[in-house]
């Protein structure tokens, strides 16, 4: 029922938010601004009537997805009453009755404008038009001419209460979205960051990075058996660092997913099970007994001769990320950054360096490279000929250039 002359608003915002993209939290924003919501309640469909025929993510991932975005608005909620409720198909006018059954607050319904247009040929839309206010916003860059004349028939036909709020159009689709994360192709600015962490560590979207392994499932097993917790942590913290700066520089995200997760596959080897591998793939034999230097050799030959990678440019990625090495394709170096800048690091100036590599990657390479060589020369240490050499290229290239 309408209850107009209740105090308190709540508007249901449903859809299948496979994935919820920023075009869903700025209409979702707008509503809660412009007509003073109490609660929004994000509703994710079991399976919306009009993509029966569609293959959805699990109600699970999409939550986690929608839950990321709740602290950006204190009115904003999540409610999986669909998603338990089950059935062949929910129906939105099933959903709001229930809701509205239950409490004496006015209830809106959120909806894109192209669905709102098209809401008389929903299941029940006439009634839904004639009962509940409806809040919508507009595409952008298209004429909506035409839509705002439907709408105003709606108005007059059913006495429809539609309001077309004043926004910023968001230009994003979630199909699109997906089909961009499936090629490999950054997504940066389409969902929020949270959205975006939340693709990348369950791997959705994807097809679990099989074009590059042979057997993406053993290569998991592989890693999760031979790394410790911290470092496991770490390995999916520089995976999400690097697929942020795919996203800043224009890289394949795919690949720079790839490289950030799986680049320290080799790092927990113990002494004999590390020297081991080096004799075994027939690596430099001036590894032996340096394990700091060995097991970026180490991994990126396990992923080749063990798990069939053959993309080169992965295997350079993880060679290299310990050391660097001049001239560095734009994968290598956001995974030699990735690994120090990755947001579980503790050192005093990782935010600086965070900046720095989301603003500047060469010059973030060639002060982690300064860094690098400071610290080891303090320590007597050895240091690899490819990282002086990496220095003395990024040096020259953003000083002498």
């Amino acid at each position: 029922m309408n209850k107009s002359n209740s105090d308190r608003k709540i508007a249901i915002y449903g859809g299948s938010f496979d994935p919820i993209h920023v075009g869903h939290v700025a209409l979702a924003e707008a509503a809660v601004r412009e007509i003073r919501l109490d609660k929004l309640i994000f509703m994710p469909a079991y399976i919306s009537p009009f993509k029966k025929d569609l293959k959805s993510t699990n109600g699970k991932d999409r939550c986690g997805m929608i839950e990321t975005v709740l602290p950006l608005n204190e009115a904003f909620c999540l409610s999986e009453y669909e998603l338990k409720k089950g059935g062949e198909a929910s129906y939105t006018i099933e959903t709001l009755q229930y809701f509205d059954s239950l409490t004496d607050a006015e209830l809106y319904f959120v909806l894109g404008f192209d669905s709102v247009i098209d809401l008389d040929k929903w299941y029940k839309g006439e009634e839904i038009l004639r009962t509940y206010p409806l809040i919508t916003g507009r595409r952008p860059d298209t004429d909506d001419s035409e839509g705002m004349r439907i709408i105003e028939s709606f108005r007059k036909k059913y006495g429809a209460n539609i309001s077309v709020l004043e926004m910023e159009p968001v230009d994003a689709a979630s199909s699109e979205i997906r089909e961009m994360v499936k090629n490999g192709e950054p997504i940066t600015g389409l969902v929020t960051e949270g959205v975006e962490s939340y693709i990348v560590e369950h791997d959705l979207y994807k097809a679990k990075n099989a074009s590059y392994c042979e057997d993406i499932e053993a290569l998991e097993r592989f890693m999760k058996d031979n790394l410790k917790d911290t470092r496991y942590r770490h390995s999916l913290g520089v995976e999400k660092m690097a697929v942020k700066l795919a996203g800043i520089y224009g890289a394949n995200v795919d690949k720079a997913a790839f490289a950030g997760r799986y680049h320290d596959i080799a790092k927990c080897f113990d002494q004999e099970k590390m020297d081991d591998h080096i004799r075994k793939y027939s690596l430099d034999e001036g590894l032996i007994g340096n394990p700091a230097l060995a097991h970026s050799k180490v991994g990126a030959a396990i992923l080749e001769h063990e798990f069939g990678v053959t993309d080169n440019d992965i295997l350079n990625a993880v060679k290299y990320h310990t050391t660097a090495r001049k001239n560095m394709s734009l994968l290598e170096q956001i995974t030699f950054v990735a690994d120090v800048v990755e947001d579980n690091r503790t050192y005093p100036d990782l935010k600086y360096y965070q900046d720095l590599a989301a603003s500047n990657i060469d010059q973030c390479t060639l002060e982690i490279l300064e860094y690098t060589i400071s610290d080891l020369t303090e320590k007597w240490r050895r240091i690899d000929k490819d990282t002086l050499q990496a220095y003395e290229y990024y040096n020259n290239k953003l000083f002498k250039s």
